[in-house]
């Protein structure tokens, strides 16, 4: 959690065992929810539910697109915190 804070990525352990997809999903849920950015994988087969988890939702994406395009409409630090942390 200190390194998400000061904006270092921190990239948890691989699971290690290949034919667990339900645990990797469940591991790398874990990490995710405790800071880190991203998961080591030792087989490709656990790529496509890594990048599943740590993606950002479409949901979020949107939202920080339009943040953005207001921002840029504004001008100065002030007027992005203000309409960043606004849902």
């Amino acid at each position: 959690m200190a390194a998400r804070a000061a904006g270092i990525d921190v990239y948890d352990t691989p699971f290690t065992d290949v034919d667990d997809d339900e645990g990797l999903c469940a591991d790398a849920a874990l990490a995710k929810s405790l800071g880190f950015t991203g998961k080591a994988a030792i087989s490709p087969r656990h790529l496509g539910n890594i990048n599943r988890c740590f993606s950002p939702r479409r949901q979020r994406s949107t939202m920080r697109t339009r943040c953005l395009q207001r921002w840029r409409k504004k001008s100065g630090r002030a007027a992005e915190r203000s309409l960043c942390m606004a849902k």
